[in-house]
């Protein structure tokens, strides 16, 4: 949950501190909109590419890397005053982000049985909507004190508390029968259709008067009755597809 609220808090904890990054960096008024939105920009873009790499690598792993990540890009944006600079390094923040939230989902689901379950994605959904409000006023007692860096100092060490936990107390989990990516999962995927179709038209075809085993054509005056398949859409329950899938699948009989 720790991890969850690092990443989650630092969505805006930046917005108390723009009038002092202004004075100090001479940001404009579009700089300053790119401080604040590289970093939300980036975590929405890779959330799904951030999931699907945790579910296939190691959910932990993920978990780490992205911590790893997000805490090199706030000691970096510590030490820069271009705004420039300053906006890549959000964005560098924001992929690690996309790594860690997908992945603490990942391995609750994957971790608590089903009695406990809803309970644990409710305390996870509770702590994701309460972390913005405590970073923003975590970034304003440290303003008072300190400059806008220390900011980004909080946010490193929530991540390396974080890392620390994790490495400690989260166990790994990944999916082995994830689907593959690249030209292999092509390949199998026009191999298996190239079948299925095979399949179909053998059901389709007749058999022979003379022969019984032989395919022949269709009797005259008899017109092939034409099958409906259905398209149904069902909740994926793979492994591999990740919770927040969904599944759509052919309803022709299996063979």
């Amino acid at each position: 949950m720790l991890s969850l609220a690092t990443v989650v808090s630092a969505v805006a904890s930046l917005n108390v501190a723009l009038p002092s990054i202004a004075r100090d960096t001479r940001a404009t008024q579009t700089q300053l909109s790119w401080i604040i939105d590289a970093y939300a920009l980036v975590f929405a873009a890779l959330l799904l590419l951030g999931g699907a790499i945790g579910d296939r690598y190691g959910r932990r792993r993920a978990l780490i890397a992205g911590l790893v990540i997000f805490g090199g890009g706030s000691a970096a944006a510590m030490g820069v005053s271009d705004p420039g600079w300053l906006i890549a390094m959000r964005g560098v923040m924001g992929l690690g982000a996309s790594l860690v939230m997908p992945a603490t989902l990942s391995t609750i689901t994957s971790t608590f049985p089903g009695e406990q379950r809803t309970r644990a994605v409710g305390a996870w959904a509770g702590v994701a909507g309460a972390s913005a409000i405590l970073g923003l006023l975590a970034s304003g007692l440290l303003l008072e004190v300190w400059s806008w860096r220390s900011v980004f100092g909080f946010n490193l060490v929530l991540a390396t508390v974080a890392i620390v936990g994790t490495a400690r107390f989260i166990p790994e989990s990944a999916d082995s029968t994830a689907p593959r990516r690249g030209r292999a999962r092509h390949r199998d995927q026009r191999r298996d259709g190239g079948q299925r179709g095979v399949r179909r038209q053998q059901r389709r075809q007749p058999t022979s008067r003379r022969n019984p085993g032989a395919v022949g054509p269709p009797r005259r005056g008899v017109r092939p009755q034409r099958r409906h398949h259905p398209v149904r859409v069902r909740q994926a329950q793979q492994p591999g597809e990740g919770p927040a899938l969904v599944a759509i699948e052919s309803a022709l009989p299996r063979t």
